[in-house]
C-alpha cells in the first residue's frame, strides 16, 4: 500500500512539473508580450493625437480595437489637462501670469466624441491615457491555483502614456 501511494504522489508531481509549470511560463510570457504591445500602442496613440491637435472618434475606436487584439478586456482612462491662460495683466500685448490647467476626463471626452466626433485640443494641453486589464488572464488563474494568490484588484497588464499637444487643432 505504501509503494502505490508513493508512486501516485510521484506521478502527480511529475505531471505538475512537466505540464503546469511550463504552461504557467508560457502564459506569463504571453502577458509580457501583451504588456509590450499595449505600451507601444499607447505611445503611438498619444504621439498621433498630440501631433494632430485633435482626438477623433476614429482614433479612439482604433485604440479600443488594438487593445482588444490581445484578447483581454481593458479599462481605458483618458485625461486631458486643458491650458487656461490666466494673465495677471496685459502690457504691450504681452501676457504676464501663470497658465493654469483644468482636467477633462474619460466620460466627458467620450460624450464629445459621440456628439460631434472630434475633440479639439490646443497647443500646450496635456493628454494622458492609462489602461489596465479587467479580466483574469490565464497566467493569473494558474498563479491563483498554484500559489493561492487572490484579490479583486489584481491586474497584470497595464500601461500609460502622456504627451504635450504641439499643434492646435481647429474646428471647421
Amino acid at each position: 500500500m505504501g509503494d502505490s501511494l508513493t508512486t501516485i504522489v510521484a506521478i502527480f508531481l511529475a505531471a505538475v512539473l512537466m505540464f503546469i509549470f511550463p504552461l504557467a511560463a508560457i502564459a506569463d510570457r504571453n502577458d509580457d508580450t501583451s504588456q509590450m504591445y499595449i505600451q507601444t500602442t499607447l505611445d503611438n496613440f498619444i504621439n498621433t493625437v498630440s501631433a494632430k491637435g485633435t482626438l477623433t472618434k476614429k482614433d479612439y475606436e482604433q485604440l479600443e480595437s488594438q487593445l482588444a487584439a490581445t484578447n483581454n478586456s481593458y479599462d481605458i482612462e483618458l485625461t486631458i489637462n486643458v491650458a487656461d491662460v490666466n494673465p495677471g495683466k496685459k502690457t504691450d500685448n504681452t501676457k504676464i501670469g501663470d497658465t493654469t490647467y483644468y482636467s477633462i476626463f474619460t466620460t466627458q471626452i467620450e460624450g464629445v466624441l459621440n456628439d460631434i466626433g472630434t475633440y479639439y485640443l490646443k497647443e500646450g494641453d496635456y493628454i494622458k491615457v492609462s489602461v489596465k486589464n479587467i479580466n483574469t488572464t490565464i497566467s493569473q488563474m494558474i498563479k491563483n491555483v498554484l500559489f493561492g494568490l487572490t484579490g479583486n484588484e489584481s491586474y497584470v497588464i497595464a500601461g500609460q502614456a502622456s504627451g504635450v499637444v504641439v499643434t492646435t487643432g481647429y474646428s471647421s
